[in-house]
């Protein structure tokens, strides 16, 4: 089993998917990532099918150990202009 280590979270890294529909009667958001269309490149990037959860980072992303072999894509604006 590969296993990702966190070294360091950085500074409000959430995991994210494509968020929760169908909830919202009994009071759960649909949430989800601040930008649809970069969530949807970086699965593609990584082979990955459109709505797989992935990290989201903002401000000050994380520090991670990767298992060898592992693909990473990175997609997103900045946030800092």
């Amino acid at each position: 089993m590969s296993v990702i280590a966190v070294v360091r979270p950085g500074l409000f890294t959430t995991v994210q998917d494509l968020g929760r529909w169908g909830y919202q009667s009994i009071g759960v958001p649909v949430s989800g990532p601040m930008d649809e269309r970069s969530h949807r490149q970086a699965n593609a990037m990584a082979g990955n099918p459109p709505d797989a959860a992935l990290l989201e980072a903002t401000l000050v992303g994380p520090v991670l150990d990767l298992p060898a072999g592992c693909v990473v894509a990175a997609a997103g604006a900045s946030v800092l202009n």
